[in-house]
């Protein structure tokens, strides 16, 4: 491949995890799976205005990616 057929493109890429998540869970689990499920919806709505794509939601962990780093 020649260099003149890189194609790059610059990006800023958000991952966050819930600190302390696994005593959360062992705490009062339906409490914390209810409060998670709060924060996707809206981490979901503030990454999307925002002009970013949800890559993946697993577990406790949100990845997303922006297509600059003043959007994310």
């Amino acid at each position: 491949m020649a260099d003149t057929d890189l194609i790059t493109h610059a990006a800023a890429m958000l991952a966050a995890d819930v600190a302390g998540y696994s005593r959360l869970m062992s705490q009062d689990a339906r409490a914390t799976v209810v409060a998670l499920d709060e924060a996707r919806a809206l981490f979901r709505s503030h990454i999307v205005s925002c002009g970013g794509r949800v890559i993946d939601m697993t577990g406790d962990a949100v990845l997303a990616m922006f297509d600059n780093g003043r959007a994310a």
